[in-house]
């Protein structure tokens, strides 16, 4: 064979295989079973079956753990969901929430507590303002800036201990 009908041979397979290559999508597809590690959430039993609601969010498992933590940062805020704090002690601080598990065990609080509420929790505190007016006979009034945190400080007089969080 001569140099030249080598050359056009590999060209010629050369166009071909990039012809293959870019002309889409080769990923093979696989039928397989849904994976077990994740339930579909289902209501309870005793739920009756509802209209609209196809927007609940999922709460995702506590994933970050500290302990003997101590913090006094007023201008960063913590972020709670989805942690566990085992005696940690806070002074003036301020907390990010989303409305996702939390817990807190032997803690202690003082000074100014802060909280922005975003998300989940955000939007739970626009609906039960929402009921509030409705039991009021008001006609509820909008959220002043749309996707904005709400922002609520509580004065600890003195320094309070405990602990608290959602159900595991």
């Amino acid at each position: 064979m001569s140099k030249v009908t080598i050359a056009l041979v590999s060209f010629a397979l050369g166009v071909a295989t990039a012809f293959l290559a870019l002309s889409g999508s080769h990923t093979p597809v696989l039928a397989q079973a849904p994976s077990s590690q994740a339930p579909t959430p289902q209501a309870p039993p005793s739920v009756p079956n509802i209209v609209g609601g196809a927007g609940v969010p999922t709460v995702p498992p506590i994933t970050q753990h500290f302990t003997d933590f101590g913090l006094a940062v007023p201008r960063m805020p913590f972020g709670v969901d989805g942690t566990e704090c085992v005696r940690c002690v806070f002074n003036g601080q301020a907390f990010r929430y989303g409305g996702g598990n939390f817990q807190f065990t032997d803690f202690r609080f003082s000074g100014p507590v802060r909280v922005e509420l975003i998300g989940a929790a955000r939007n739970t505190v626009i609906f039960l303002q929402f009921v509030q007016a409705l039991a009021a006979g008001q006609a509820p009034t909008k959220p002043a800036i749309p996707n904005e945190p709400i922002i609520r400080t509580a004065m600890v007089k003195e320094t309070v201990t405990g602990s608290f969080g959602t159900p595991k």
